[in-house]
């Protein structure tokens, strides 16, 4: 028999990850029921999401009882770290909310919102801190259209076609990573 050599490894320092992103995305997303959910923040956090803030929408239709949500968002929290682990992404998606739209708006800087009503999304766009607001089902009521509109954030839209509320924000999300340049 040959030899056998014992290496012992030690370790003697922690080093953490810079965090090389250039710009951060946000999604700030209506909330949606069930597993249509799940499914939303899985994709938001493969495709990069830096932070998910959770709107209580008035097309809606998850009932937010105090005794739930805390519920609710561990379980999103552990689909979140889930997706991270899955895809080796380094860093977990802050999740933010429930809040109002208009309490999202205020902390937006560099918004769009995903309408039917909207300009046709750019094939380019300068590398920035985005978010991107997309509707619970049955979208976006008269109100809060307007209420973007008065905060002055750009509307965009997919030619014809309507996305379910939980496809579209991985939609959302690898146009503006693609238009950005995936930095």
């Amino acid at each position: 028999m040959g030899s056998e050599m014992c290496i012992r490894d030690r370790i003697t320092a922690e080093e953490k990850p810079t965090d090389n992103r250039s710009y951060s995305l946000t999604l700030a997303i209506g909330l949606i029921k069930g597993s249509a959910m799940d499914r939303a923040l899985q994709q938001a956090t493969e495709l990069g999401a830096s932070q998910i803030q959770l709107i209580q929408a008035d097309r809606s239709n998850v009932p937010l009882k105090s005794d739930r949500i805390e519920n609710k968002r561990s379980h999103w929290e552990r689909i979140i770290s889930a997706s991270c682990e899955q895809c080796g992404q380094l860093y977990l998606p802050e999740l933010i909310g429930p809040m109002t739209l208009e309490e999202s708006i205020r902390q937006t800087d560099n918004g769009m919102v995903f309408s039917p009503l909207g300009e046709s999304f750019p094939a380019q766009m300068t590398p920035i801190s985005r978010t991107a607001f997309i509707g619970p089902e049955g979208g976006w009521s008269d109100k809060e259209l307007l209420l973007f509109q008065q905060n002055h954030i750009p509307s965009y839209k997919l030619g014809t076609t309507i996305l379910r509320a939980e496809t579209m924000p991985s939609v959302a999300l690898g146009l503006i990573q693609q238009a950005q340049g995936w930095h």
